[in-house]
């Protein structure tokens, strides 16, 4: 059974930030360092990234925290999508209205 909803056997296939971000995974491996030196528990990082999967205007929100066990650091950290009405804000956007229905038959 996994709480993520991740098979463990993702956690040894060999991915990491560098293969699933080529592009900026020295910034997320610089993040984490800051993690493990600045934010021990409880303190928590917070970190908004933008996030545009279709049809949705959010963010990401991720924390961030390291705790030390039987002498060993480790950083943890959870993300969850933030969208605009609980940011407190709205993006304004013109798009195609959709396509008209008609209407739905009544269960019997």
């Amino acid at each position: 059974h996994t709480f993520s909803g991740l098979d463990p056997s993702f956690l040894t296939v060999g991915r990491n930030a560098k293969t699933d971000f080529p592009e900026d995974y020295e910034a997320y491996f610089a993040d984490d360092v800051d993690v493990c030196k600045n934010f021990a528990f409880p303190r928590v990082k917070l970190i908004f990234e933008p996030w545009r999967p279709p049809l949705r205007c959010a963010v990401l929100a991720t924390r961030k925290t390291a705790m030390r066990f039987q002498d060993r650091l480790y950083m943890l950290g959870c993300f969850a999508p933030v969208d605009e009405l609980e940011l407190g804000f709205t993006e304004f956007s013109t798009s195609l209205p959709f396509p008209e229905r008609g209407d739905l038959p009544q269960p019997p």
